[in-house]
């Protein structure tokens, strides 16, 4: 009944559907991510080790794929470490330790490239610059009007700093540091600041589809009915039915922890 009620569901949720849009890991990573957590409940149902090995093999794609799916791998983790309290079963740290090594693969491609090609691979981006970007206002000029959204700063505050992470990383401490002192002196703009940014990143409920294509150049001639949907009447239709949609997936989670609070252990 939960299976039928699930694929019922998903087929009214349009955001898959155009979520191809996004030419990104994201759609490559998770395939592979929902294969790691199946395989390492096969695991869990009969200990055979080609269930674990394939769960290692499918979560290492997904972090290859996008890096945000190491949460995936940590998450599983966590569940293994869960059950080793609760069963007392050794077998479940030593499946965790495995899965965790999983989370290196981008590292052992880069180390293997470098050794091939005899170059230095850089370290990048320090995720500092990110930090710091999702602590700053929107930028309305680039299309970018949501508080502590994408807004280039990554990007050009590297170049600025001749692409050297150790002084981007040190611009961009700089700039958290600065940033949490107006946080501090005005706690109403911070709380604002983080209502926004909430809001518009978890409760948007066309999950940016719509607004990818129209901000960023695609290189392509879109027809007549592709360009309904992005931005004309076919788009106003499929806003109303999403938000529709959003609002009874919520409605119902609410519903259901109000019926059944007292039961949930």
């Amino acid at each position: 009944k939960a299976h039928n009620l699930y694929w019922f569901m998903v087929f009214g949720c349009f955001p898959l559907t155009f979520y191809s849009f996004f030419v990104y890991g994201t759609i490559i990573g998770l395939f592979f991510s929902v294969g790691g957590v199946y395989l390492l409940m096969k695991f869990k149902e009969n200990y055979q080790i080609r269930y674990l090995a394939g769960s290692f093999v499918c979560f290492s794609m997904a972090v290859i794929a996008k890096s945000n799916y190491q949460i995936f791998v940590i998450g599983a983790v966590l569940v293994l470490l869960f059950h080793v309290l609760q069963e007392k079963k050794f077998r479940y740290l030593i499946a965790g330790a495995f899965l965790m090594v999983s989370l290196l693969s981008p590292q052992i491609i880069n180390a293997y490239y470098a050794k091939v090609s005899g170059m230095e691979i850089s370290k990048g981006v320090p995720a500092s610059l990110f930090v710091a970007m999702g602590l700053q206002s929107g930028d309305k000029d680039n299309g970018c009007g949501a508080s502590g959204w994408y807004n280039g700063y990554n990007r050009v505050t590297f170049e600025t700093s001749g692409c050297d992470p150790e002084k981007a990383d040190k611009i961009a401490k700089e700039n958290i540091s600065n940033r949490l002192g107006e946080f501090k002196a005005n706690p109403l703009m911070a709380t604002k600041f983080l209502g926004e940014k909430v809001v518009t990143q978890w409760s948007e409920p066309t999950f940016q589809i719509f607004w990818m294509p129209t901000v960023n150049d695609n290189h392509m001639e879109q027809s007549k009915i592709i360009s309904s949907i992005v931005e004309g009447d076919i788009n106003k239709i499929l806003m109303k039915l999403i938000k529709i949609y959003v609002l009874m997936v919520w409605i119902g989670n609410l519903i259901y922890l109000i019926f059944n609070f007292r039961n949930m252990d």
